[in-house]
């Protein structure tokens, strides 16, 4: 009976030993991951151009920001839809302003894609030459919302470079939604949204961390911003 005892005893404080070494964790909402990752790596582009001088005709770009990132791959096309191909045969790195010579000019379209140190690569800049009717921006871009820390309210901006289905949401640091800014078709150039620190229900959030992700065509982009009462 007393070797049964102790053997209870002795499981019993092998549970407690093991639940204390190895507590159970909450489960971490996958989504959440994905946002922080983005908030860690990409580019802030300020423009993306097809320039020619003196018979020379280059593709050139500027950043505001670049975070965690490898280089830039570029790739041209004779049509819009699709046949893209890269054009530089090595990652174009350096500092900003990028200048890329092209050798041929059969291209009538080109896109920018920045790729990040895990070699993920995502289209940022897109233009067309020639075009009759040039986009008012050649590049996606996500900006830091201004002012932040904020309160109550602040702006939200981005850059579309050609009409597209848009997808504006701010997320809270657990990845669940709290409002969705924007859902539908947004046009090329510069556009402007408030966020007034309010949830889908019309109610106030409280002070904290959180994300704003932009998805447009195949952009993705999540910023961090701080509301502070």
């Amino acid at each position: 009976m007393r070797r049964f005892s102790s053997l209870i005893l002795l499981v019993s404080i092998g549970l407690i030993i093991g639940c204390w070494k190895n507590p159970t964790k909450p489960e971490q909402n996958p989504f959440l991951s994905i946002l922080r990752y983005e908030v860690e790596h990409g580019v802030e582009l300020e423009s993306f151009n097809l320039l020619s001088d003196r018979g020379v005709t280059r593709l050139e770009w500027e950043t505001k920001e670049e975070r965690k990132i490898l280089g830039f791959n570029l790739y041209g096309s004779p049509t819009r839809a699709k046949g893209y191909t890269k054009i530089n045969e090595n990652l174009v790195i350096g500092q900003t302003p990028y200048v890329y010579p092209l050798r041929d000019n059969s291209n009538c379209y080109y896109k920018l894609a920045v790729v990040d140190i895990n070699e993920k690569e995502m289209v940022c800049g897109f233009l067309a030459k020639d075009s009759d009717d040039p986009p008012a921006s050649h590049i996606y871009n996500l900006s830091q919302n201004f002012p932040n820390p904020f309160n109550p309210q602040t702006d939200i901006e981005f850059d579309l470079p050609e009409s597209t289905s848009v997808s504006l949401k701010v997320f809270d640091t657990v990845g669940k939604r709290v409002i969705t800014l924007l859902d539908g078709e947004a046009g090329s150039g510069h556009h402007s949204l408030t966020w007034d620190g309010r949830d889908e229900e019309g109610k106030e959030v409280a002070s904290g961390v959180y994300y704003y992700r932009l998805q447009a065509g195949g952009y993705s982009a999540t910023r961090a911003m701080l509301l502070l009462k």
